[in-house]
């Protein structure tokens, strides 16, 4: 933008009004008492640039010159003949005022052309450049362990190491107070208090894993740089493999869900200080993870094994119920999204209508060591051996018809031939499995979008382009149109001329919610 000179020669008295000496070019600005919106483009002993009809749905700009005379400035638009925009011109801040010998001044309102909301994609990719990582005690729990990190847990290596680990933790003594960590992850500067909740659940087959796995670890800086708070848990495992002792894992498994919901406990109680709502959830977890996942989001206290039961002359311990272990914390939250990698369930029925917590289910065709369909788990081992220490489970395609069958929103992504930790083969896997998180993660938080209505093609008969959010929810909405000049607008509505000939044309509306989520409708138009 230049500011270009004014001149004025006067007859030698001081005007009244302080007139300018400069005009702002490259502007808009729109009058008050007149439908014209006027652009400067030269300034001197006369001025000129471009005017816009604002009485219309659509006008092609058109120019405009102005000359000083004794009354002050008149402005003569070509085609318009019956506009009186005389007097003398002066600054108001921002704007002009054309002030006449009688009658009151015409303001000259400075248009703005409106900005996005900052961070208009929070939630759905990284908008903060940098992270912060703690870490936090949520509990302590009777168990053999609960980390155990593994260098390379790629799928050639598992059976080794699986079977290694297993005969260790029979050697293992049951400790009665095991310290529960999780780490949690936010953006550095993020000024939002309240941002939803991705818990994070690592694998490892129950006896391995660490909450700083690669896997998780990467997840949860991705993540916490999309603007989420993101905890990742480290929870009990090991469980001694006796053939034919299937509870034993069943157990194990049951410990780590009692972790999953103490961890969301602690941190719903905390949730004003960690800064989300404890009441917006998603958990997600691969492999082992994976199962508690869905353990976490759908197994409730009536559907527990019987296994976790007592027992045994009281050499079995009571495991107690889902949110009766780990630690005593009370807090309440809601789980509303989960996310399962290549995990498993013990039992369909756990799926019902009770909990309809919209799933992604993510899998390869060619997994053995967690089945795609119905199959025991570890067949690259030996079937028959994995059959002594464990019972078939539901793979990701049983899971995702079985929640279509009771009405639960669910997407399946199936790996054609992929294998178990699919993005240790293929590198496309990862950068997929962030896509589809962040897709399905954002639909959830942003329902319902914002609705525009109104005219998406422009002729020469319509009049008004007026543009209304038909959902409006009393927020502070921001207008931006690209191609063409918002002339007027209320809370929920906006008229705008378009301008003919300025390219690609789109009104949008935003909507920034408590929680830093930017809401958009948008409607592209066509003349």
């Amino acid at each position: 933008m230049m500011m270009l000179p004014v001149l004025w020669f006067g007859a030698g008295c001081s005007p009244k009004i302080s007139e300018v000496t400069t005009v702002k070019t490259g502007v808009w600005y729109l009058a008050d008492r007149y439908p014209v919106a006027l652009m400067f483009k030269s300034g001197g002993k006369e001025l000129s640039g471009e005017y816009i009809y604002t009485g219309a749905a659509a006008s092609a700009p058109a120019p405009f010159t102005a000359s000083r005379g004794l009354r002050g400035w008149k402005f003569e638009l070509s085609g318009l003949k019956d506009f009186r925009l005389t007097g003398r011109l002066s600054e108001d801040g921002e704007d002009y005022l054309l002030t006449p010998r009688r009658g009151p001044a015409i303001r000259l309102r400075k248009y703005n052309p409106g900005t996005p909301p900052a961070y208009p994609g929070r939630y759905s990719q990284p908008v903060f450049d940098r992270y912060v990582r703690v870490e936090k005690v949520y509990g302590y729990a009777s168990g053999y362990y609960a980390s155990k990190p593994v260098a390379n847990l790629k799928p050639e290596a598992y059976a080794g190491i699986v079977l290694d680990v297993l005969g260790d933790v029979t050697k293992n003594v049951f400790t009665d107070s095991i310290r529960l960590d999780l780490d949690l992850y936010s953006a550095s500067g993020d000024p939002v208090e309240n941002r939803p909740l991705l818990l994070l659940i690592h694998g490892g087959a129950f006896i391995l894993g660490d909450k700083r796995d690669d896997l998780v670890r990467d997840m949860a800086i991705h993540y916490a740089k999309c603007g989420y708070l993101v905890a990742s848990v480290n929870y009990r495992i090991g469980y001694p493999a006796i053939p034919g002792m299937y509870s034993q894992l069943e157990r194990c498994m049951y410990r780590g869900v009692q972790d999953v919901k103490a961890a969301l406990r602690y941190l719903s109680d905390h949730s004003s200080t960690y800064g989300f709502d404890p009441q917006r959830v998603f958990v997600a977890g691969n492999s082992a993870g994976g199962f508690l996942s869905l353990f976490a989001a759908y197994m409730d206290d009536d559907e527990k094994w019987q296994s976790t039961g007592g027992g045994l002359f009281g050499l079995k311990q009571e495991l107690g119920c889902l949110n009766c272990s780990s630690n005593k914390n009370k807090g309440k939250y809601k789980i509303i999204g989960v996310v399962n990698l290549w995990g498993a369930v013990t039992d369909l029925n756990i799926i019902d209508a009770k909990n309809r917590v919209p799933a992604l289910l993510i899998h390869g065709t060619a997994d053995r060591i967690v089945p795609y369909g119905h199959d025991y788990p570890f067949t690259n081992v030996n079937r028959t051996l994995a059959s002594f220490f464990t019972g078939k489970v539901y793979g990701s395609r049983q899971v995702y018809d079985r929640m279509k069958e009771v009405g639960i929103e669910a997407r399946l992504i199936t790996i054609p031939g992929g294998m178990h930790e699919p993005q240790d083969d293929d590198t496309a896997v990862y950068p997929m499995i962030l896509r589809e998180m962040s897709a399905m993660m954002y639909k959830v938080l942003s329902e319902p979008a914002l609705k525009l209505s109104g005219p998406e093609k422009i002729t020469d008969t319509l009049k008004t382009a007026r543009y209304i959010l038909t959902n409006y929810q009393n927020q502070p909405v921001q207008w931006v149109a690209d191609g063409g000049l918002i002339t007027r607008s209320g809370s929920a509505w906006a008229d705008v001329v378009w301008i003919r000939g300025a390219g690609s044309k789109s009104i949008t509306a935003y909507t920034t919610a408590p929680d830093g989520l930017v809401r958009r409708g948008r409607i592209f138009v066509d003349q």
